[in-house]
């Protein structure tokens, strides 16, 4: 949906109880928001972020200041597909970003 569902980190968080999941692979940006969120209060140690392509952060304050707010407060692991993609995301500020 276009406007934001809070309600959606519990169900999240529920299934991935109901799962016992081991891990969270995301990719885009409402993804990571409420897997990420959702993965952590089930208590899932790794969460993963899989970034594709970066033009919607250069076009997208709000974009960045979500990737920046899901970096610091969940620690996601992050995969990029290309240098490029990489070396957008570490202008964003992330620490550490595997091709």
């Amino acid at each position: 949906k276009p406007a934001a569902d809070i309600r959606l980190i519990g169900r999240v968080a529920q299934l991935l109880r109901t799962l016992s999941a081991d891990a969270v692979v995301a990719h885009h940006i409402g993804p990571l928001l409420y897997g990420g969120l959702g993965s952590r209060l089930a208590g899932v140690k790794r969460l993963i972020y899989v970034e594709h392509d970066c033009w919607h952060y250069q076009q997208s304050p709000k974009h960045q200041h979500i990737f920046r707010f899901c970096d610091r407060l969940l620690r996601p692991d992050l995969a990029a597909v290309s240098q490029p993609v990489a070396d957008s995301l570490r202008s964003l500020g992330k620490r550490n970003v595997t091709l």
